[in-house]
């Protein structure tokens, strides 16, 4: 239904093999809930799902002005702050018209932790001992011991599980007679 409103979430999803898979949701402004009330599955209509080897700013133009056709100009374009998602999103609508363009915050944030941290000589001592110690600790009777793997991608929107191992092991640090320390 081509309504001029809403937002696009975007996002390159799913990379298999060599394939990403581009997925464009949008939510209308008609259909958002109350404030305070997350959104439900069914708050968000689902525009476009195409799997491609490659994505260059001229393929998502293609696509989005496919969508702008059957679907209306959104209101506002929210993607991770890929170039070849944002550019492209500038140009839709008329001059005065033409949509707001933003990095959604998740990830917005999650390159402000990673500048923050890169620049910081003890988490790179940090993440160089972490990957040394889950494989000295994996096949041990101290295994259950051992840290989360980093993860490659998105490793800054998924600190969580590191940093719960870490506050785990100064736990256990600073209580030398806890139980899981027995026999250790």
């Amino acid at each position: 239904e081509k309504v001029s409103d809403g937002c696009w979430l975007v996002d390159h999803t799913h990379q298999i093999g060599q394939e990403k898979v581009l997925t464009v949701m949008r939510i209308r402004e008609s259909q958002l809930p109350p404030p305070g009330v997350p959104l439900r599955h069914q708050d968000v209509e689902l525009l476009a799902v195409i799997p491609g080897k490659e994505w260059k700013q001229e393929d998502v133009t293609k696509v989005y002005q496919e969508l702008t056709e059957r679907c209306g100009v959104p209101r506002s374009v929210s993607s991770d702050g890929a170039t070849e998602l944002q550019e492209p999103a500038k140009n839709l609508g008329k001059p005065r018209h033409q949509p707001l363009v933003f990095r959604d915050p998740k990830h917005f944030l999650a390159n402000q932790f990673k500048a923050l941290l890169r620049a910081d000589p003890q988490y790179e001592k940090f993440t160089v001992q972490l990957a040394k110690t889950h494989p000295a600790l994996q096949q041990t009777a101290l295994a259950f011991l051992a840290p989360p793997k980093l993860k490659q991608k998105s490793r800054f929107m998924n600190m969580r599980p590191t940093l719960d191992w870490a506050s785990m092991v100064l736990w256990h640090l600073s209580h030398p007679d806890s139980r899981s320390r027995q026999g250790v």
